[in-house]
């Protein structure tokens, strides 16, 4: 059994703040978590010293303006885009309650979240006997999912080794670094956001800014080709999404640009995207600069006998974990 429940403010289930602007240069390097708008490294930015006038928060949940959400263990600092949401009983309900409320932000949510909308915001959470949410049962479904998950990743890494031998410690001696411009050629493409009200449910998938779902926020009956992109091509949701292999034809909302490559397929293109996406995150996630110039950064590829990325082998290596997935 289920049932609405105001997120928060009068009648709703927390509290809820905000944090201030915090500039590099008037933060020391320390040991509390900073939370910034981004959704690498569970919002966090770095780690930096008590600061004097901030505000010191505790077990929370946040909500960034890109609708990034995430729970906060233990004390934290965050800027002024950042939501906490107090009190949270403990981790586990932390996480279940998170995951609910990230899920409805991506389905329902293409704008930046702000303080008017946290206000409004609603979410269906199962309840108890009397009506009320039913935080045991939360609880338990996420220490239910926390024990599958430990037991599947065992078993897969278990076959991985069988399949591909050289998973445990990968010798990049002989790859080689490439201008990611040297590889992909971006596309202009057009942005369905102005007008994305206008169209029903349908069969294209429209790619966000989200690391979920292959960067699919929902599916439309695009109709008008101007808003259509290529089918086998790259999509990268730069505020807070991350490179994706697009097999069918899809379209895209704001920060989502498109690449291309000739010698990509399904299976290569996800080894392609992964040295990518790691390269994003170590840079700290979205940046007005990394959005412009991702396409000058350098990443490390095999090779070939010629020199050249070897598609083969991102392939090969790829095809085992696909099989399992």
């Amino acid at each position: 059994m289920e049932k609405i429940f105001r997120l928060v403010g009068e009648n709703g289930l927390f509290k809820y703040g905000h944090g201030t602007r915090i500039r590099k240069q008037d933060s020391l390097p320390g040991d509390i978590p900073l939370i910034t708008a981004g959704s690498m490294n569970n919002g966090i930015n770095r780690y930096i010293k008590k600061p004097i006038k901030n505000k010191i928060f505790n077990d929370c949940i946040t909500i960034d303006m890109f609708g990034n959400v995430f729970y906060q263990k233990g004390k934290f600092v965050c800027d002024d885009n950042i939501y906490p949401i107090w009190p949270i009983k403990n981790e586990k309900i932390g996480l279940f309650l998170s995951t609910i409320i990230s899920k409805k932000l991506k389905n329902n949510y293409q704008n930046q979240f702000r303080e008017k909308i946290l206000k409004k915001f609603e979410i269906l959470l199962p309840v108890d006997k009397n009506g009320n949410p039913d935080w045991e049962y939360m609880e338990k479904s996420v220490k239910e999912l926390e024990k599958s998950v430990k037991e599947l990743e065992k078993s897969v890494k278990e076959k991985l080794k069988l399949s591909i031998p050289q998973l445990d410690e990968i010798d990049t001696n002989d790859w080689k670094e490439f201008k990611i411009s040297d590889i992909l050629t971006r596309i202009k493409i057009k942005s369905i956001s102005s007008v994305i009200k206008k169209f029903n449910p349908g069969a294209i998938n429209v790619i966000g800014n989200t690391q979920l779902n292959n960067g699919i926020i929902k599916s439309l009956n695009v109709t008008e080709e101007i808003y259509i992109h290529d089918k086998n091509s790259l999509s990268y949701g730069a505020k807070g999404g991350k490179f994706f292999y697009q097999k069918e034809k899809w379209a895209s909302t704001d920060h989502v640009h498109m690449f291309k490559c000739k010698f990509i397929n399904e299976i290569n293109a996800q080894f392609l995207c992964t040295v990518i996406n790691k390269l994003i995150e170590a840079k700290g996630g979205w940046s007005t600069s990394l959005e412009s110039n991702i396409i000058h950064e350098h990443i490390l590829l095999p090779v070939d006998k010629n020199g050249n990325p070897d598609w083969e082998y991102m392939e090969k290596y790829m095809k085992p974990i696909n099989e399992i997935n």
